[in-house]
């Protein structure tokens, strides 16, 4: 996939990128759902989008996440919903360490990040191009 492949250039480039994606994948796993569009999912993609925008300003954080959230990914209403949780993560650049933690729960808390409930998650991967082809292929044996 496209978007591991930069996430993996990045983290040899800049050992700090690296530190930062481990930071979110941290917190990430500290909440429900942290790969599977749940709340731990939006709170690290949040946390990710503010860590890099601290690192390489605004403008970069936005397409790093525009580029890896659309290079390999079919289902666009994950893209679309991780892009939006990228967003907001880049208003908090300016905060650090827990503060940064502490402001990405609050945003899930008051309903800013978004993700999908387990149902909608099961239908959305229910509809993605890749179950169909393999339900396609399935149902011909």
């Amino acid at each position: 996939m496209a978007g591991s492949s930069v996430l993996s250039l990045l983290s040899v480039l800049d050992p700090r990128f690296g530190q930062a994606y481990d930071e979110s994948l941290a917190l990430g796993k500290s909440l429900p759902g942290s790969s599977s569009e749940g709340p731990g999912d939006a709170a690290r993609h949040a946390y990710m989008s503010a860590r890099v925008a601290d690192l390489y300003g605004p403008g970069t954080a936005e397409l790093l996440g525009k580029l890896y959230e659309y290079a390999g990914f079919e289902n666009r209403k994950i893209q679309d919903q991780d892009v939006a949780n990228n967003a907001v993560g880049r208003t908090m650049s300016h905060l650090k360490g827990k503060d940064l933690e502490a402001e990405v729960l609050k945003a899930l808390q008051q309903g800013k990040l978004r993700y999908m409930r387990r149902s909608e998650e099961h239908t959305s991967e229910l509809q993605s191009l890749a179950y169909l082809v393999c339900r396609l292929l399935l149902e011909k044996k």
